[in-house]
C-alpha cells in the first residue's frame, strides 16, 4: 500500500485539532477547501468558462463585450480582461457578486443565468486571482473587489472582498482607449490574473480559437443585440448548420447547405405547460462539405468539414444560446452524418429535461425528448442520410474511368460491350425497343435544339454521332425503394442502365464498395447490361415478362439485403438453422413440399 496508514490515535488528534482551529460558528461547506475545490470544477477549455462570465454581460444589456490581452513579451497570456458597457454592479452588491450563489437573478429562467456560479467558478478555473471593476454611474469612478486563492492556500480566512474605489489598470485603460475611444462607456471589467493553466496560453492561439467558439456560442447574438470583440477583432457569428445567411461560411465558392428545418416540437413541463423546442436541419452535398476557403494568411481550409469533426453531434441551444453536441445513440456519428446538420433550441424552463448543469456546457436528453426526436427527428434525418449514401456512391464510381480521348472517359463495363458488338453484334432490339430508341432520340434533340437554337435534324445527326461512340451507358438515378433496382431505356443507338440509388442494392451493395473496388463494381454492371440486353432483345409477352420479374427481383433482393445484416450479426450456424425449421430438415422433404 503507497503511503503511510496514520495511527488511530494521531487520525484522531487530527480531528481534534482541526476542530479547535475552526470559529465558533461555521456553515456546513468548509469556505476554503470549498473555494479551492470550485477550481476543479470542469471546463472543456477556457472559452467555455469565459463564455460564462459574457453570459452576464449579455444580461447586463451590454452592446459590446471586449476580451483583452495583457501578455509577456513571447506573447504568452498574463491577465484577461473582458469588458463591458452594460448596466453594471452596484457597490452593495458588488461583493456578493464574487460569491457561489451570490446572483440576483437566482433561479432565473429569463436568459442565461440561473444558480450564480458562472463568474466565479470561471474566474479561478484557469488562474488563482481575479478582480471585478464596476460602476452603475458611468460619471464616477470604478469600484473594485477581488480575490486571490495564493492568500488563501497560504491559510487566509475566506471573507467578503472589500470594495474600494480603484482606477483600471494601465494596460486596460490603454486597450479601451485604442479600440473603443473611452472609459466613459465602461461599466464592468472582470480581470483574470495569474493566469497559469490555460489551454491556450498564447494569445495568437486564444485569439483564433475564442473568435471561432464565440461564433458558434453566441451566433444568434453577434448579429443583432451584442457586438463582441477579441483582442479587437469583432467576432462573427457561425452557424454550424449553414443555412444563417449572415454568419460565416454561409456561402463558399457558390456552395450552400440546404435548409430541412422542421416544425417545433411541443413538450409538456411536469407542471403541464407547453413548450416549444425549435428544430433546424440542414443537408451538405460533398462540395459544399469539402469546399475550400482561403484564410486571411492565403492558407486554404475546409472550414465546414474541420468544423463538423470538432462538433459532431445534434447541437444543443438553450434561449439561443449554444450548450453542447449531443451524440444521441439512435444515430451513427461517422464521417457521412457529418453532412447533415441538426440543431434543437430550449427554453430555460425545459432545463430539467435537457440536464443542463451549472456550467453550461453539457447536457443529458431524457427519454421524453428522446422519445419525440425518433417520432419528428430520426425520420427526417433518416431521409436525407439516404441522400448522402447515394451521392456518396456516385462519387465512388467514378474512380477506375477509361479516357478515351480528351474530354470523354467510360466505364470499363461500358467499354467492354462495346469491343464485344465491334467483333459480334449483338442480338437485335425488339420491335417495341426500336420505336423508344427513335422516339427518345427525337426527343433528347428536341430538347438540345431549343437550347442552341439550331434545328432538330441537325442536332439528331449530332447526337447520333457521339451516341454510337458510346453505345453503352450505366447512370445512377434517384427512385424509390420500391421501384425496380435498375431500369433500361434506348436512346437511338446507345443503350442506357439507370442504377436505382434508392434502392437498397444501391446504398448497400453497389454504392458500399471502396474506391478502389474497381473490378467488382464493373462486373456488376455488366452483369446488369447483359440482363438489359436480353431485355430489349424481347418484345410481347416476353418484354412484360422481363419486367415484372425485374420488379419481382427488387421486392426480394431488398428484403434479403435488410435480412442478411441480422443474420450475419447471429452465431447460428447453417445446421442450427435448419434444425429450427423442422418441415424443412432434408431435401426429400423439400422436394416433396415442391412437388
Amino acid at each position: 500500500m503507497a503511503g503511510k496508514l496514520l495511527t488511530p490515535q494521531q487520525q484522531i488528534e487530527q480531528q481534534v485539532a482541526y476542530a479547535s482551529a475552526q470559529p465558533k460558528s461555521v456553515g456546513l461547506a468548509d469556505d476554503n477547501l470549498f473555494v479551492l475545490g470550485m477550481k476543479d470544477v470542469f471546463y472543456k477549455n477556457e472559452g467555455n468558462a469565459f463564455a460564462d462570465i459574457l453570459d452576464n454581460s449579455i444580461e447586463a444589456g451590454a452592446s459590446y463585450i471586449h476580451i483583452a490581452y495583457n501578455t509577456d513579451s513571447s506573447g504568452r497570456i498574463q491577465e484577461v480582461a473582458i469588458i463591458d458597457n452594460g448596466c453594471g454592479m452596484d457597490s452593495s452588491f458588488l461583493p456578493h457578486a464574487l460569491r457561489w450563489g451570490g446572483s440576483s437573478r437566482h433561479n432565473s429562467r429569463n436568459l442565461y443565468g440561473r444558480y450564480g456560479f458562472g463568474l466565479p467558478t470561471a474566474s479561478i478555473k484557469h488562474g488563482n486571482a481575479y478582480s471585478v471593476f464596476s460602476r452603475t454611474d458611468k460619471k464616477q469612478g470604478f469600484n473594485k473587489v477581488s480575490i486571490d486563492l495564493d492568500e488563501i492556500l497560504a491559510g487566509k480566512r475566506l471573507e467578503l472582498p472589500v470594495v474600494a474605489k480603484s482606477d483600471l489598470p494601465v494596460w486596460v485603460s490603454a486597450y479601451i482607449k485604442q479600440h473603443i475611444g473611452s472609459e466613459d462607456d465602461v461599466a464592468t471589467v472582470v480581470l483574470l490574473s495569474k493566469r497559469n493553466t490555460l489551454e491556450w496560453p498564447n494569445k495568437t492561439n486564444s485569439v483564433a480559437n475564442l473568435m471561432r467558439h464565440f461564433g458558434i456560442v453566441y451566433h444568434s447574438v453577434v448579429t443583432g443585440q451584442c457586438k463582441i470583440f477579441v483582442d479587437g477583432d469583432r467576432v462573427e457569428a457561425v452557424d454550424p448548420l449553414f443555412i444563417t445567411p449572415a454568419a460565416r461560411h454561409y456561402e463558399i465558392e457558390g456552395t450552400k447547405a440546404t435548409d430541412h428545418s422542421l416544425p417545433p416540437i411541443k413538450v409538456r413541463d411536469y407542471n403541464g405547460n407547453w413548450y416549444d423546442v425549435q428544430v433546424r436541419m440542414s443537408l451538405m452535398n460533398l462540395d459544399a462539405y469539402d469546399a475550400q476557403e482561403r484564410t486571411a494568411s492565403g492558407r486554404l481550409t475546409k472550414p465546414r468539414k474541420r468544423l463538423k469533426e470538432d462538433y459532431n453531434g445534434i447541437f444543443i441551444y438553450r434561449n439561443g444560446r449554444f450548450i453542447d453536441t449531443y451524440k444521441w445513440d439512435d444515430i451513427a456519428w461517422q464521417s457521412y452524418s457529418r453532412q447533415i446538420g441538426i440543431s434543437l433550441d430550449f427554453p430555460a424552463e425545459l432545463d430539467e429535461f435537457f440536464g443542463i448543469t451549472p456550467q453550461k456546457q453539457s447536457i443529458s436528453v431524457n427519454q421524453t425528448v428522446q422519445e419525440l426526436l425518433r417520432k419528428a427527428v430520426l425520420p427526417a434525418y433518416s431521409s436525407l442520410y439516404k441522400l448522402v449514401l447515394e451521392e456518396r456512391a456516385k462519387a465512388k464510381t467514378s474512380k477506375g474511368n477509361i479516357q478515351l480521348r480528351e474530354g470523354v472517359t467510360v466505364r470499363a463495363s461500358e467499354l467492354a460491350f462495346a469491343k464485344i458488338d465491334a467483333k459480334r453484334p449483338s442480338r437485335p432490339k425488339s420491335p417495341k425497343a426500336d420505336e423508344e430508341a427513335r422516339t427518345n432520340l427525337a426527343k433528347k434533340a428536341k430538347e438540345i435544339s431549343q437550347v442552341t437554337g439550331r434545328s432538330v435534324e441537325e442536332e439528331q445527326k449530332a447526337l447520333e454521332n457521339v451516341l454510337i461512340a458510346h453505345p453503352y451507358k450505366i447512370e445512377a438515378e434517384h427512385g424509390r425503394p420500391t421501384q425496380p433496382f435498375f431500369e433500361m431505356d434506348q436512346v437511338g443507338p446507345q443503350t442506357v442502365v439507370y442504377l436505382n440509388t434508392g434502392h437498397r442494392f444501391y446504398t448497400d451493395v453497389y454504392g458500399a464498395l471502396g474506391e478502389d473496388d474497381v473490378a467488382i463494381r464493373s462486373g456488376i454492371e455488366a452483369l446488369l447490361v447483359c440482363i438489359a440486353r436480353a431485355e430489349l432483345s424481347k418484345g410481347g409477352d416476353d418484354r412484360v415478362f422481363y419486367m415484372q420479374e425485374r420488379a419481382a427481383w427488387s421486392e426480394d433482393l431488398a428484403k434479403a439485403l435488410e435480412i442478411i445484416p441480422q443474420l450475419l450479426s447471429q452465431e447460428d450456424t447453417w445446421e442450427e438453422a435448419i434444425d429450427m425449421d423442422p418441415a424443412r430438415n432434408s431435401f426429400d422433404d423439400m422436394t416433396k413440399e415442391s412437388e
